[in-house]
């Protein structure tokens, strides 16, 4: 670049939803630009730990106590009037203070040169298109509309072209709840656009959106049917040497075998269950653990066995390498690090697209079929570890893809993709949409899936 230009990046979600786009962040300032990280405010803290220029946008609904939510949504799932009630009055109050957010994020795209945003963030192509900016969407998960495979999110079978296409379209029930705010948006800034009623987030802007997608082309192949330009650029993983392992895990990891590391991320429902699934299927296994408490999936007690070690959050780039097989809920990103390590997993999904991660990992030999935890048992967990580690296949395939993944450029070719939507100008480049957009990328080789897509000129939003 001939000289520093000014992005900014827009995500909300979950540590799993966030990390990535700190790498990226980190790899944009590395090579001179100016970058904004907007995110939910209880991440602040690990955003800065990757010396970033943080926006903390406070989100009451995240930043709830764990113990909080987890009763909230038992008493739901009861159809209890006072959660519903409860559940009403904090949809409101989110409702109340989006506007003013939301307006925080559009002047923010307005002094930037470049909007990057993750599916949460969607309003953000209307904010670009509104500004005249370029717009790049980043997704950890295959979320483009294909009649090939429905929504990762949703399902993991195959239901046909027309139903599997349909179920793209069941996430407009999550913007319905914040319709309120985005009325008032259009009310009191009409500059910021119009985002709709019952927008779809993964269609929203589609056409109008480069789609970069970071996770790796030989774990999810393209189904070859999406309509607009997405390119898969593999796994962006954290190479900053910075990081290290607590005194209390490297003592642990020198005082025998290698042991399985446990951890469900961000994840907090059926606390006590899971507990006491993990903890007697371990007993009865037998052998060493590092157990991840992570968001709340786990309540382990203090007196655990000396062939245990309970543990906060742990960079699993420095950690998984280190382990016989990681015992995960199948995250996007828990899960390409796993696989980066050249480790087997065994997946308990608990929501969304990680039953999808889940048996991509087993099609690669890599791991076991999926269970969900809610159905896991603590003799089926037992067996299960006993069936992977004493079975070198499963390590032989993991150690295979991680050769495979390990050649896949990841964050460099994202920011090469950055710095060339910077270099063609906003301008230019809308003019060049009704024809092949073909994007310089020196770090690409001769990897197939680096695919660019036609678009339309002056596409409407879905």
């Amino acid at each position: 670049m001939e000289s520093p230009r000014k992005a900014v990046i827009v995500s909300f979600g979950t540590r799993g939803d966030i990390k990535p786009y700190c790498i990226l962040a980190h790899a944009l300032i590395s090579r001179g630009h100016e970058v904004t990280l907007v995110v939910n405010a209880n991440y602040e803290k690990f955003c800065r730990s990757y010396n970033l220029d943080v926006v903390a946008l406070p989100s009451p609904l995240n930043e709830a106590d764990f113990d909080t939510l987890r009763a909230l949504w038992k008493e739901i799932l009861k159809f209890s009037p006072a959660a519903i009630s409860d559940f009403r009055r904090r949809v409101g109050e989110i409702n109340g203070a989006l506007a003013g957010r939301l307006k925080t994020v559009y002047d923010l795209c307005a002094a930037s040169d470049v909007v990057l945003y993750n599916t949460f963030a969607f309003f953000c192509a209307e904010f670009a298109r509104q500004l005249q900016k370029p717009s790049i969407h980043v997704t950890m998960q295959p979320l483009l509309p294909s009649g090939q495979q429905p929504l990762c999110l949703a399902s993991d079978r195959n239901y046909g072209r027309f139903l599997n296409r349909l179920s793209y379209e069941t996430v407009r029930i999550f913007p319905l709840i914040l319709r309120g705010g985005f009325r008032r948006l259009a009310k009191e800034h009409p500059e910021c656009g119009w985002i709709g009623k019952a927008p779809n987030p993964i269609t929203f802007g589609l056409n109008q959106s480069i789609h970069l997608l970071a996770f790796s082309p030989f774990v999810s192949p393209s189904p070859g049917d999406w309509k607009c330009e997405a390119i898969q650029t593999g796994y962006w993983f954290d190479r900053d040497s910075s990081h290290r392992l607590p005194k209390t895990v490297k003592k642990f990891l020198v005082q025998g075998a290698p042991p399985v590391y446990v951890g469900f991320g961000s994840m907090f429902w059926n606390t006590r269950r899971n507990t006491d699934v993990i903890l007697s299927g371990l007993k009865k296994w037998g052998g060493r653990a590092i157990i991840s408490t992570g968001g709340g999936a786990l309540d382990l007690p203090d007196d655990l066995p000396s062939n245990f070690l309970k543990v906060g959050y742990v960079e699993h780039s420095r950690l998984f390498p280190q382990v016989a097989a990681v015992v995960h809920h199948g995250g996007a990103g828990t899960t390409g690090e796993a696989l980066h390590a050249g480790v087997p997993s065994i997946i308990y999904p608990m929501l969304g697209d990680q039953m999808f991660w889940g048996k991509r990992v087993a099609a690669l030999g890599a791991g076991l079929q999926p269970v969900p935890l809610a159905k896991a048992l603590p003799d089926m967990f037992a067996a299960q570890l006993e069936t992977v580690l004493g079975s070198p296949h499963f390590r032989e395939n993991a150690q295979r893809v991680a050769e495979v993944i390990s050649r896949e450029p990841g964050v460099s070719a994202a920011v090469d993709i950055v710095e060339s939507v910077l270099l063609e100008g906003s301008s230019a480049r809308r003019r060049e949409l009704q024809a092949p957009v073909q994007i310089p990328i020196q770090t690409m080789g001769r990897m197939e899936a680096f695919g660019s897509h036609r678009r339309r000129a002056n596409s409407r939003f879905l």
